[in-house]
């Protein structure tokens, strides 16, 4: 049991510092009264007060203060959790984050406990967040990982160089190459067609399917269907066709309507009348089991409107 005697301070008062130190010191509104909005180096944070004192209610016990930018859908999420993993060994007194579901972002949270001499205490704590802030700015949002990559425009870029009207195969598959290799899920998924059709690189069979893995490993549902339409042609064994089963199924619940979804309708069709019920539902156990390595946000789609950009926030989450 902790026999501490806790302190306390109360949300006008440290609104009052900040204020006093040259912030913006706001007490949140009516529905969401524990937290102070403020800014600093360009960007807005919060402070959020937690264990309300039980004699007068005013006070609180400890506090957090928090801030955020969503990133952009080029950012390289996967190495941005390697910054993330680095700035958290070097600042252990912080805590830096990367989430969200469709749109991600990072946040920057440092929490607190309110101590003897408050107010001076909170005017301490909160230049000390604002120096880790700038440490943030300059080591993570200025970062390659959160500036992000030019591979979306490489693949766009390659497919015009294949379909479009100034056609050049050569410099679509150095383009396709240079974005898989960089970790675009979608070029990964084209370079394996490549390979498996042979229409501009020697055809192999099994260079497709390393491509198609590496798109898969991503989460992109086309990849789910060139494995799923490569392994049921193959058919060396009965393994391999419940694993088509399996990247069928996933296909099918992760494409939207279009032809692509009907290719793996159709070859679950296709599988169902080659595999036995029991190994139809070990790929459906299976399917139920996967999980992508890292959900790749800049899908491919047979519409263009399935993953719209929409506008992006610039600033930070608050």
């Amino acid at each position: 049991m902790d026999d501490r005697k806790k302190h306390y301070l109360r949300l006008e008062d440290a609104a009052r510092v900040l204020q006093d130190m040259g912030y913006r010191g706001k007490v949140g509104d009516a529905k969401h009264p524990t937290f102070i909005e403020s800014a600093a180096l360009g960007w807005n944070f919060r402070a959020f007060f937690f264990e309300r004192s039980d004699e007068e209610g005013e006070g609180f016990a400890a506090y957090q203060f928090e801030t955020g930018m969503y990133l952009k859908r080029s950012s390289n999420f996967p190495r941005l959790l390697e910054v993330c993993n680095h700035f958290n060994n070097e600042f252990r007194f912080a805590k830096f984050a990367v989430g969200g579901g469709r749109q991600k972002f990072v946040s920057l949270q440092m929490d607190f406990n309110v101590v003897e001499d408050a107010e001076a205490d909170f005017a301490y704590k909160a230049g000390f967040f604002i120096y880790t802030l700038n440490s943030f700015i300059d080591n993570v949002v200025n970062s390659g990982p959160f500036q992000g990559d030019d591979f979306g425009e490489r693949h766009s870029a390659a497919v015009n160089y294949l379909w479009g009207t100034e056609r050049n195969p050569e410099e679509a598959m150095r383009l396709y190459r240079e974005a898989a290799q960089g970790g675009y899920a979608g070029s990964q998924n084209n370079l394996g067609d490549q390979y498996e059709t042979g229409e501009n690189v020697a055809k192999s069979e099994l260079y497709a399917a390393y491509w198609y893995a590496r798109s898969a490993e991503r989460g992109e549902p086309t990849a789910y269907l060139s494995l799923a339409t490569l392994f049921e042609s193959a058919g060396a064994d009965t393994e391999m066709l419940v694993d088509a089963a399996k990247f069928a199924l996933l296909a099918i619940d992760g494409l939207p309507d279009g032809l692509n979804k009907e290719a793996a309708q159709n070859c679950l069709s296709t599988l169902t009348e080659k595999l036995g019920e029991e190994e139809l539902a070990r790929a459906h156990e299976l399917a139920e089991a996967w999980r992508p390595l890292f959900q790749e946000t800049r899908l491919m789609s047979d519409t263009p409107d399935t993953f719209p950009d929409g506008p992006r926030l610039s600033s930070s989450l608050h």
